[in-house]
């Protein structure tokens, strides 16, 4: 689960959709998008093959001129943490418009604006650290601390036990009624992990061997052999790390990138077409 955006085109405008069968009722609505002027708890047939031209009608399917996966829920957080952290008084329009939850707008000339603090982003040095938690192997950030969580990367479910890392190393926790908050079972900087069977693995405190056997254990997803993301059944590739470590990484001005490239491209197209951008 994370935030999208999408940007409509400009095709209905400029006459360059093909003809709709019941013109007359095709309306903007509060956000900017067609839809019919009926009321929208009928089930008049209109409606689906309103949907079936929408995706046809003109170059683009179903009208979206630009979409950009923005992020994970926390990538995103990520980012809104380190604006915060440099200085919320730089980016007061993207305070404004980043969304706290999906499902809102941020209109073309406040788009136009925001475009213009990104790009003063990138004039800044990322002075101090961040707090991580690695695979020793080769270095990898497998997660990093997210103040809005609470340090938690990692809520169990059913296993009733929460995975975190914060400036004191890596926990778990008992599950809180809130999900931030529990008893404490087990704190390492540095431990070692072995999956004994699908749902154990053991975690070892390098320092002091302390031994904690846990329902959860702490992933690494990498892509396939052939380099896809998912398989043809739409797994991931997870792998559980055998020697992790909490460390302070150095900050880098490059540290944003990921995540500032899709606002930018997004911003950029609703400035493109004067349409608002739907967060979603």
């Amino acid at each position: 689960m994370g935030l999208d955006a999408t940007v409509r085109c400009r095709c209905w405008e400029e006459g360059r959709c093909a003809p709709c069968s019941f013109a007359e009722l095709v309306r903007l609505d509060d956000e900017g998008y067609l839809n019919l002027d009926l009321p929208s708890q009928s089930r008049d047939e209109r409606f689906r093959q309103f949907n079936v031209w929408k995706k046809t009608c003109c170059p683009h399917e179903n009208m979206v001129f630009a979409r950009e996966p923005i992020s994970n829920w926390t990538g995103y957080r990520f980012f809104q943490q380190r604006l915060g952290e440099i200085g919320w008084k730089h980016f007061p329009v993207l305070r404004a418009e980043l969304p706290r939850v999906n499902g809102r707008l941020t209109n073309a000339t406040a788009a136009a604006d925001a475009l213009k603090e990104l790009e003063v982003l990138e004039t800044f040095t990322h002075h101090g650290h961040d707090t991580v938690l690695t695979d020793t192997s080769d270095g990898y950030v497998l997660h990093e601390y997210i103040e809005a969580y609470h340090g938690v990367f990692q809520w169990g479910g059913k296993s009733g036990v929460d995975l975190g890392l914060d400036t004191n190393g890596f926990f778990v926790l008992a599950r809180g009624e809130n999900q931030s908050v529990g008893r404490e079972l087990f704190r390492a900087r540095e431990f070692d992990q072995e999956r004994v069977q699908e749902d154990e693995v053991v975690f070892r405190d390098v320092e002091n061997g302390n031994i904690f056997r846990c329902p959860s254990g702490v992933k690494r997803v990498t892509p396939w052999p052939d380099g896809r993301r998912q398989d043809e059944r739409g797994r991931v590739n997870q792998t559980f790390p055998m020697h992790l470590k909490v460390v302070k990484r150095p900050r880098s001005s490059k540290d944003l990138d990921y995540i500032a490239g899709p606002p930018k491209r997004i911003f950029r197209a609703s400035v493109e077409t004067g349409n608002p951008v739907r967060w979603c």
